[in-house]
């Protein structure tokens, strides 16, 4: 696997790539700023689980799943990337193995003569990238965790008069396989991909946690906290099962590896004032893709969802992974390189976030030699020096 290495960018409008012999005569600029004094990966992670626009709905996806929320309540589809080989009865030629989507419906939620509903509310997006649904002294709670996500209820109050506090979610598009200590597992018949969907942790404003299993009743899935732990909670509370993929009874569904730097980590550089980072992550497609993101000088996150790249046209599906990206800056805008296949491509990015490329520029088709670009010199011309790709393990 080639690795990709810049060493000084100084700026891009116009590239025209020639193999790298003499240095050009022009003074060479001092080196951009490369890192950040802040934790980097953290916000990867952050903009990678964000739930994001997809027209009426909101959608996120991790590790082996993709979620989706609309007002009729949540659809999960658990998957297995082609690279991984299939477990037992799905073996056989690599591919794409997806399952139905499993639906739950909105929540209800009683406590004796106190109901509520997440039907008909608006779910709203946090700075963070999840999402709140809220009701009257109560909220829903959707968090992608990576293997899974977190739908949790936090009450501001103890609601109601008396009584046990019942949550139940209906369930739709899955059988339901059995129920094991973790939790009860729903199954796609089809494809035998399907979620579990784990016990509660109730937990109070002290911090003291109660397990609140969750059982599979008449179609739906209930979780009840008992009226002693209610009374003897400081409130607010939150209850937050998790829902995980797994291809059979607490067998996870196995991804690959998703370790950024498997892929070669993330890449920062700053233009003076703020930050774009890059880094390889998988998008719905489960294609491996360049990402990236702007941050300001103090390290907030300026896009709660990942910037798009252009794809090279016409390119097939599940094509060979982007990889190794390299962020490079003239003070201003910003150019994030990458390796795909044994080609080196390029974009280019404003500092408003807006990509200048509506393809990737090509700069070579042999990424194992160094490189050395030229733009036009017109004032706005830039150029960038060394910019090349290693064979490397």
């Amino acid at each position: 696997m080639g690795v990709l290495r810049a060493s000084v960018f100084v700026g891009c409008v116009a590239f025209v790539a020639c193999p790298a012999t003499e240095p050009a005569s022009a003074p060479a600029p001092s080196p951009p700023i490369t890192s950040a004094p802040f934790d980097v990966s953290a916000i990867v992670r952050q903009v990678e689980r964000a739930f994001e626009r997809d027209g009426e709905r909101w959608a996120t996806h991790g590790t082996g799943f993709s979620v989706r929320h609309s007002s009729a309540g949540l659809e999960l589809t658990a998957r297995h990337r082609p690279d991984v080989p299939l477990p037992r009865a799905l073996a056989g030629p690599q591919r794409i193995v997806e399952s139905a989507p499993v639906r739950l419906g909105p929540a209800r939620l009683e406590r004796g003569a106190w109901t509520a509903s997440t039907d008909g509310l608006v779910a709203t997006q946090a700075d963070d990238g999840t999402l709140w649904l809220r009701g009257e002294g109560w909220a829903e709670h959707l968090q992608n965790e990576d293997v899974g996500v977190e739908q949790s209820w936090r009450f501001e109050r103890l609601p109601g008069e008396a009584g046990d506090l019942v949550v139940t979610v209906p369930v739709q598009g899955a059988a339901h396989r059995s129920a094991t200590a973790s939790g009860e597992h729903l199954v796609d018949v089809t494809t035998g991909l399907g979620f579990r969907v784990g016990h509660g942790t109730f937990v109070d404003a002290d911090h003291r946690e109660t397990t609140v299993p969750v059982v599979f009743e008449a179609g739906a899935l209930v979780l009840r906290v008992p009226e002693a732990v209610l009374q003897a909670s400081r409130f607010p509370v939150v209850l937050d099962p998790l829902i995980s993929p797994e291809f059979d009874v607490d067998e996870p569904v196995l991804q690959g590896s998703e370790s950024l730097a498997g892929f070669g980590g993330i890449s920062v550089a700053s233009n003076g004032s703020g930050y774009l980072a890059a880094w390889t992550g998988t998008s719905f497609d489960d294609n491996r893709d360049v990402l990236a993101a702007r941050l300001d000088g103090n390290g907030v996150l300026l896009d709660r969802v990942p910037l798009v790249l252009p794809v090279i046209p016409n390119r097939a599906p599940h094509h060979e992974a982007q990889i190794n990206p390299v962020v490079a800056s003239n003070g201003r805008d910003y150019l994030v390189l990458w390796l795909e296949s044994s080609s080196l491509r390029a974009v280019r990015i404003s500092a408003s976030g807006t990509v200048l490329d509506p393809a990737p520029l090509l700069i070579s088709n042999d990424a194992n030699k160094p490189y050395q670009f030229e733009g036009n010199r017109s004032g706005v011309g830039l150029r960038a020096q060394s910019v090349h790709a290693t064979s490397g393990g």
